[in-house]
This record gives structure tokens, sequence and C-alpha cells, in this order.
């Protein structure tokens, strides 16, 4: 019997009860604690396989199927908040560069109590734009990024800004909600992209 992912083997006590009855078998219970089985169990041994020969192709079976949800939880994971890219000292100034991209960037503070209002909006409109190709919401945290900041003029929080291939274009002053910001961006790459095409 090999027990596949388990750190200590489950060793099993005959319990006997005190008045006439059936006998059963229970873990020991420091045992049990420690093992904290990953997949099922496989009896891969020749009696088991010459019992049951398909026991060992399930076992390993259960096993792919466990690495296969693994792999796409992990996936997911990675996905998860990925709508809303952090931009550093390091990354902004690329980034912000991109060809025919437009960057809507929020920055913020930690420590702002307008900016822990806004709760979940940055990333509600990350969701909301993800499946426009040219753009892109990001965001810089000014106690990290102080130059970043200072570079392009943050001097209060949250301020909203847009850039395209570089470029500041736009500074947003509107209502804080999804729907507004969502439409605001927009246009703004509409604008960027016509003015592009004249310039060309």
């Amino acid at each position: 019997m090999r027990e596949v992912g388990c750190n200590h083997t489950i060793r099993p006590k005959t319990i006997r009860p005190m008045t006439n009855g059936p006998t059963y078998t229970k873990s020991s219970p420091i045992d049990f604690t420690l093992c904290v089985p990953l997949a099922a169990v496989v009896d891969d041994t020749p009696s088991a396989r010459a019992m049951d020969p398909a026991a060992p192709r399930r076992g390993r079976l259960q096993i792919h199927l466990l690495v296969v949800a693994l792999t796409v939880l992990v996936a997911l994971v990675a996905r998860s908040g990925a709508e809303v890219i952090t931009l550093t000292e390091e990354t902004f100034s690329d980034k912000i560069k991109e060809k025919d991209t437009v960057w809507f960037v929020q920055f913020c503070v930690p420590w702002c109590k307008h900016c822990k209002n806004l709760g979940t909006l940055w990333e509600d409109l990350g969701k909301v734009i993800e499946g426009e190709d040219e753009i892109e919401i990001g965001q810089v945290d000014c106690g990290v990024s102080k130059p970043v900041c200072s570079k392009v003029d943050i001097h209060s929080y949250p301020t909203f800004k847009v850039f395209y291939e570089g470029e500041e274009v736009a500074k947003y002053k509107g209502p804080r909600d999804v729907e507004s910001l969502k439409n605001f961006v927009l246009n703004e790459a509409e604008k960027a992209g016509e003015a592009k095409l004249q310039a060309d």
C-alpha cells in the first residue's frame, strides 16, 4: 500500500468495545493529524494488482486530474487582478510609451483617506476595460515610486491621468464611478487614435 502525498503513514489501531459487538478500526489520533493526503491512496502491490488490475491506472488518473486542477487554479489566481497593472519607477516610462496604447493611471498613497474610499473602483474599472485591446489600466503607489509621481506632477491624491505613447494627454476630474471613468478613457482613446491618423 502506498499513500500518495502523505507525510506520514496512518497506522490503524483496532478498538474492541467493552460490550459484545463488532470490532472496528480507528486511525491513531497523533498520526491522523500529521497526515495530510494530497491525492487518492494508490494500492499498487502485486496482490492488489492481481485482484484489481485497473486500480493503479485509476490512481494515476486521479493524480493527473489533481495536477490539471491545480494548474487551472494557478492560472486563475495569476489572472486575478491582472486587469490593473502596478507601475513602478523601473516600468512606468517604458509602459506608457507602448505604441498605440492608451494608459489610464491612478496615482495614490496607502495613507490617503480619499484613496481608501475608492475601494475596488479601480479594479472594477480594470475588469470593464479588460476587453479593450488598446487601453491599459495602471496604478502607481506614490509612497513607493516617488520619482514617478514627481516626474508627472502629482501633488494630490488620488489623481487620474491618461497617457498615450509616452505623453500625458488628459487628466480626469469627473465623478468617481466606473461608468464615468470608462466613458472618459474610451473617449480619450478615440481622440488619441484620430490625432495619430491625422498626424500620419
